[in-house]
C-alpha cells in the first residue's frame, strides 16, 4: 500500500459559525427557523413518522409538541437551524442544519452538513457550477 504524499499543514483561523441569515436559491430558500414555520412544518411532517427515522428527536404527537421543539432549537448561536422552503410551494417543507458548526469542530476545520426533508417535493439534481 502506498501513501499519497501530502503538503505542509496550512495554518489558518477557524472559520466562523454560519450566520442565521436567509439564503435564497433557485430551488429552495433556507430561512432561519422560527415559530412562524411551525404550521407549514406540521402540515409537511405531522403525519410523516418515517421522516424522523434517523433523527434523535420526533416524531411529534401534536402540533404543540413540534412547536416546543422548534422553540428549543430556533435561534441557537452555536448551531443554526433553517426551514427549507421549496420555490415550488413557498412553504416550509423540512429543516436543515450545518452539522458541525460547533466552535470546537470549526477549530478542527472539519465540515459536515445535515439535512432532513419532511415533504414529498422532488429534490433537484445537483448541477455543476461554471
Amino acid at each position: 500500500m502506498s501513501l499519497i504524499p501530502l503538503g505542509p499543514v496550512v495554518s489558518a483561523p477557524a472559520p466562523p459559525i454560519p450566520a442565521p441569515a436567509r439564503h435564497a436559491g433557485q430551488s429552495v430558500t433556507l430561512d432561519p427557523l422560527s415559530a412562524g414555520h411551525v404550521e407549514d412544518l406540521w402540515s409537511a411532517a405531522g403525519q410523516a413518522d418515517a421522516s424522523w427515522a434517523y433523527l434523535s428527536y420526533g416524531p411529534f404527537a401534536t402540533r404543540n409538541d413540534l412547536a416546543a421543539h422548534v422553540a428549543r432549537i430556533a435561534g441557537r448561536d452555536d448551531q443554526p437551524f433553517f426551514a427549507v422552503i421549496p420555490a415550488s410551494s413557498g412553504k416550509a417543507g423540512g429543516g436543515h442544519r450545518f452539522a458541525t458548526s460547533r466552535p470546537a469542530m470549526l477549530r478542527s476545520r472539519s465540515a459536515a452538513y445535515g439535512f432532513r426533508r419532511a415533504c414529498n417535493a422532488p429534490v433537484p439534481r445537483p448541477r455543476r457550477s461554471s
